[in-house]
């Protein structure tokens, strides 16, 4: 992949009617994008021809292998870790037949797959709370997260730091109704969004850290403030004004994208994990119909992708700067139709177009 302006295209043989790309990942001249079957019922589902399967290209493109052994119909998340392992988390779906009726039971399913030695492996988790994996740390250490909460379940999380022999759970002093997001690893402390339930009165909205030996919640710093108002069709709507979307930690920096809801401006703040002071780093305008998706940082650039749903069909944008220029450079991702279909590594940006394309630039 030489380096040029331009975007460049990749083809490869996938019907679109019938399959869609569920995820796409690249290191160096390796590709790897993940196929699901398209609108079929889980029920009627084929093991056989219908579930996912992985295509991989250690030629940048040229030549492309297929992978289908592991056991699931449908998936509920693909989570990478660089160039060394892939984790599926899935579900297959079980038919059987009992008093004349037919019953399915659906199971959740983990593997993991090592991109060098080109071996899976099935990640086991019994824990039936768990609704699946939410980070990777290293390639030893996951998180997995528990899908439902009541005053009687505390919300909690799975780790291992043997890469999936042992699970030890770790509660957290949320409340059920809380919601923690956008999250990112940096040192030893897990960074998040919170927002924080409080009966009685509004919902707070923190960035949060924990510790991650002893999972104690380290800093609750505020995140600006939400506002109640009422839209041009009467409906009561919330605007917030640190509406993050994505965390990226670089050193001891962390960057937040996002966007000022009731000023319609997307921002990237940044704030040293010493002192904790959040200020403006960049920012640029969106309409109230646009949302900042992903940040990108390389080398001396800004690198982020917005959604625009003006027209109900999302399409995306790309801004981008070098640290010390005032202005953003802007192009339009070409027939990019799938946000959780982009990849970022080593200052090469890759997504998936009209469902059997790559088009990739270099940075």
């Amino acid at each position: 992949m030489n380096n040029n302006d331009f975007w460049r295209e990749i083809r490869f043989d996938v019907k679109p009617e019938e399959q869609s790309v569920k995820a796409l990942h690249h290191v160096g001249d390796s590709i790897i994008f993940l196929i699901g079957a398209k609108a079929i019922a889980p029920t009627n589902w084929d093991l056989k021809t219908d579930r996912p399967f992985f295509r991989i290209s250690t030629d940048g493109g040229k030549s492309w292998k297929e992978k289908t052994d592991f056991d699931c119909n449908s998936l509920n998340e693909i989570l990478f870790f660089n160039d060394i392992v892939i984790i599926i988390d899935g579900w297959i779906n079980h038919e059987y037949h009992r008093d004349g009726s037919l019953y399915s039971d659906i199971a959740h399913k983990y593997y993991k797959f090592y991109i060098a030695e080109n071996k899976w492996e099935e990640l086991k988790i019994t824990d039936e709370r768990i609704s699946g994996l939410s980070e990777i740390i290293s390639s030893e250490i996951y998180i997995a997260g528990n899908k439902q909460r009541d005053e009687s379940q505390p919300y909690f999380y799975l780790v291992t730091r043997d890469g999936g022999k042992n699970w030890i759970e770790h509660s957290l002093p949320f409340h059920m109704w809380d919601h923690f997001y956008e999250k990112c690893v940096q040192g030893n402390k897990l960074w998040g969004i919170r927002f924080k339930y409080i009966e009685g009165k509004t919902t707070q909205h923190l960035l949060v850290s924990i510790n991650l030996d002893t999972w104690e919640v380290i800093d609750e710093i505020p995140l600006g403030t939400l506002h109640d108002y009422t839209d041009e069709k009467g409906k009561s709507r919330r605007a917030n004004t640190h509406e993050i979307t994505k965390i990226v930690a670089q050193d001891e920096t962390l960057y937040l994208l996002g966007k000022d809801e009731t000023k319609n401006m997307g921002h990237i703040w940044k704030m040293n994990v010493n002192d904790k002071k959040i200020e403006v780093q960049e920012n640029f305008e969106l309409t109230k119909d646009q949302s900042p998706i992903e940040l990108f940082i390389h080398k001396d650039k800004f690198i982020v992708v917005y959604m625009d749903m003006t027209n109900f069909i999302p399409t995306y944008i790309l801004l981008y700067k070098k640290f010390n220029e005032k202005s953003w450079h802007k192009e339009n991702f070409p027939y990019f139709t799938d946000a959780s279909c982009i990849s970022f590594n080593n200052g090469v940006l890759m997504g998936i177009a009209e469902g059997n394309k790559i088009y990739y630039r270099e940075f």
